[in-house]
């Protein structure tokens, strides 16, 4: 009953089915009483660079309908302005407004808005803390108050990747909102500013980077020369990259035999642990590199302070999922650059939740 679930746009599909539209030329999706059906949709992968260069020259019937507003507070307006002053194309903006956004909390039990309260501003500058549907709004108000247009879109989140059926499951639960922004001749591309929700990875695209000759450093005193504690970080630092020091650490710290594996899953515990306290923890359905994503992204769009917080966390989800998953055994070099990670992480971590309590 209802439409048909597919991907942005779907273009063909393998049983009877009806078109959906807003109004001629706006489609929404198709409806269809088959049980099963097979649809082809076509999936707009601009990269980063050529939505840059992607210009404003849109088509009457998209300007007129989706940069249109109703009565919006002032200091909503004020705040689309401030945040996208310095941008330079409609995908800075876009990109400006959605780190944002994705800056505040996730909740799904706050209080409807006052009666007569815009949404976007009660977001805003009330809660600061929301769901999907009002992250989705003041986004596209934002944007088309910054001259780029934006829509509203609802539908299904990807769900959960089921292994032994080989497919994504998608329930109710999934139910999701989220922005589509245009730009000229790509059409209309997602993005995602709810905070628990990972942001959709484009690949940066552009001419490759001039490889540089590589000047060699000046020779520094011989080893035995240098202060003892030098020598003692460098010592350290070799151990650490190479696992070794991981492994003499729970030797000398009296635990069993070293397990990289039980490392790794050990370490990505305490951060799921950690994040949980600091209210970022994995949203449901969510798999382990889906979380690491959106925790590091979380954590780096709150300041300078959390800066590397993405690489840090990602490490990690990645040296679990090959512990996890993987045929052949972690290294202990994997297993000691996560571990490298997690010390850097906690401090983060730690301070987010003592700022928030």
């Amino acid at each position: 009953g209802g439409l048909a679930p597919a991907a942005n746009e779907p273009v063909q599909v393998d049983e009877p089915s009806t078109l959906v539209e807003r109004r001629v030329g706006d489609m929404v999706g198709f409806a269809t009483d088959a049980s099963s059906y097979t649809v082809v949709s076509y999936i707009p992968a601009p990269t980063i660079t050529e939505l840059q260069e992607a210009g404003t020259d849109y088509p009457p019937e998209v300007s007129g309908r989706y940069l249109a507003l109703p009565e919006v507070p002032q200091r909503v307006l004020d705040l689309a302005e401030e945040l996208t002053a310095e941008a330079q194309t409609p995908y800075d903006k876009v990109r400006a407004i959605e780190v944002h956004l994705r800056s505040y909390d996730y909740d799904l039990k706050i209080p409807d808005p006052p009666p007569g309260q815009d949404v976007a501003d009660y977001l805003l500058f009330t809660t600061r803390r929301g769901y999907c549907d009002y992250y989705a709004t003041a986004m596209v108000v934002m944007l088309r108050a910054a001259g780029v247009p934006a829509r509203y879109a609802a539908g299904y989140a990807t769900g959960h990747y089921n292994y032994q059926r080989e497919a994504y499951v998608v329930t109710e639960r999934d139910a999701h909102a989220w922005v589509e922004v245009y730009f000229p001749g790509y059409g209309w591309v997602e993005f995602e500013p709810t905070p628990y929700r990972t942001v959709f990875t484009r690949p940066v695209g552009g001419a490759l980077p001039t490889v540089m000759p590589m000047t060699p450093a000046p020779r520094g005193p011989p080893l035995g020369s240098r202060p003892l504690s030098v020598v003692l970080v460098l010592l350290v630092a070799g151990l650490a990259l190479g696992g070794v020091f991981v492994a003499a650490l729970l030797a000398l710290r009296g635990r069993r035999a070293f397990s990289s594996k039980r490392l790794a899953l050990q370490l990505y515990a305490k951060m799921v642990r950690a994040a949980d306290r600091a209210r970022l923890g994995p949203g449901r359905g969510d798999t382990p590199l889906e979380f690491a994503a959106r925790l590091g992204q979380s954590l780096e769009a709150r300041g300078s302070w959390a800066e590397g917080a993405t690489e840090e966390v990602n490490v990690i989800g990645q040296t679990y999922v090959r512990a996890r998953y993987a045929a052949a055994p972690l290294s202990a070099r994997d297993a000691g650059q996560a571990l490298t990670a997690w010390e850097r992480l906690r401090g983060k971590l730690r301070w987010l939740h003592i700022w928030r309590r």
